[in-house]
């Protein structure tokens, strides 16, 4: 993530832009049998990783190996920020060590941008021609929808209804306000696309992976300090309370450069530049977890509801920070793991992974 207010001239910005031409309702859902035969199915959340001209690969190659042996994933889930400035060569190279650790790990993996995916010297299409060369990388592009990586894998047991949906929605990138830029948002269309296929599937329990963080994560983290967690000094604001309710949570907010929102005012979830329906969205069509990336030392986690009312039923929150490029917190590095079953339930943990010999650690996300 780079910090608001930096001068558009100064970014090589590849704007995301609406693809011509309608597409087919179920046209980007992707099948994948990964309950046949089993009753879970572990679905990795990795983000940021930030691979540049300077990265190196064959170190970070043994990292993926590691958080990959520990995790025992069968679907890896990225979001975004997975190149800074990147070129088709240092895509196709980071492509073909994920494809080869499926590959000796039997998983898949998959895709949604981030606000640096499309910046570099290549066209942002060319993640399509990327993907293509991989056998076990998932990736499509939503025709007639704002954004470049809209599209759900369908978890089934080998019959035609889903169990469980996996949503990639592109959270974009920036929106520009004079000669600065706001951070985007999931667009109008995209909701409407995301509850077009729950209904098809029969509201199938889900889960949505993006890249830049919903505001109901700054209204958790409020009432996680009502509750009696230690706000951070400068977050939030004295006095004024924030909607909904919310059950176990943990983790920390401990992004440093504290954002102003009109909304919200000063937050340290660098949000998009306004609140969508998203989250309305996934409560009406059994969402059980939003997930996204963006604020490196950020891993703050809550079950939470609009429905002041209501049980918690959503969890939402980050990922940990996958890998040390750019900016990061050793203490907060790693994956996170959603244990789906075929009953609609999911457990979640953290598996920490560091650069040392045996640093994996896996633990519950709340305790």
């Amino acid at each position: 993530m780079t910090k608001k207010k930096l001068l558009l001239g100064l970014l090589p910005l590849l704007l995301a832009s609406c693809n011509e031409g309608p597409a087919a309702l179920s046209e980007y859902i992707v099948p994948l049998p990964l309950f046949q035969g089993k009753e879970t199915v572990n679905v990795l959340h990795i983000t940021d990783l930030h691979w540049s001209a300077g990265t190196d690969v064959i170190r970070e190659k043994d990292y993926f190996d590691s958080l990959f042996e520990g995790a025992k994933p069968d679907l890896v889930v990225t979001t975004g920020d997975n190149v800074l400035l990147g070129s088709p060569k240092l895509i196709d190279t980071q492509l073909s060590i994920l494809d080869e650790l499926a590959k000796k790990y039997d998983f898949h993996f998959m895709t949604t941008f981030g606000n640096h995916d499309r910046q570099g010297s290549f066209h942002p299409d060319y993640w399509i021609e990327a993907f293509a060369k991989t056998e076990r990388g998932i990736y499509r592009q939503l025709k007639g929808i704002y954004g470049k990586s809209n599209y759900v894998i369908a978890l089934t047991d080998g019959s035609n209804n889903p169990l469980w949906n996996v949503f990639a929605l592109d959270s974009n990138t920036y929106r520009q306000t004079g000669m600065s830029y706001e951070y985007d948002v999931i667009h109008e269309d995209q909701i409407q696309w995301y509850e077009d296929i729950e209904t098809m599937s029969n509201d199938a329990p889900n889960l949505v992976y993006c890249h830049i963080p919903l505001y109901e994560t700054e209204y958790a983290f409020r009432l996680a300090g009502e509750a009696g967690a230690k706000l951070e000094d400068n977050t939030g604001r004295p006095g004024v309370s924030a909607p909904g309710k919310i059950g176990r949570y943990s983790g920390t907010m401990d992004e440093k450069d504290v954002v102003k929102n009109e909304e919200l005012g000063p937050s340290r979830c660098a949000v998009g530049y306004e609140r969508t329906r998203m989250f309305e969205a996934m409560e009406a069509h059994e969402g059980r977890g939003v997930f996204f990336g963006h604020d490196h030392v950020n891993d703050f986690c809550a079950e939470y509801t609009l429905n002041e009312e209501g049980t918690p039923k959503i969890t939402i929150g980050y990922g940990l920070k996958t890998g040390d490029g750019l900016y990061y917190d050793a203490k907060m590095m790693g994956g996170t793991l959603a244990t789906l079953q075929k009953d609609g339930s999911v457990e979640y943990f953290r598996c920490f992974q560091g650069y040392g010999e045996n640093s994996f650690r896996k633990e519950a996300m709340f305790q």
